[in-house]
């Protein structure tokens, strides 16, 4: 895996959503966001989860 993960902020950005969206949406307060990676303390993305979760969401 060559990719570059994103953080929080950067998934967010992507998706045009806040940080605290994507918090609320791992800690199960939201429906299902997209799927994260812990390292750790710190939380990142998938560049192409995120855009598979965008696609999934595409109606």
């Amino acid at each position: 895996m060559n990719e570059r993960l994103l953080d929080e902020k950067e998934a967010a950005s992507l998706l045009g959503m806040s940080v605290a969206w994507l918090r609320d949406c791992r800690n199960g307060r939201r429906r299902k966001g997209p799927p994260y990676i812990k390292l750790g303390t710190r939380v990142r993305y998938s560049r192409d989860a995120v855009a598979h979760y965008i696609a999934e969401c595409t109606r």
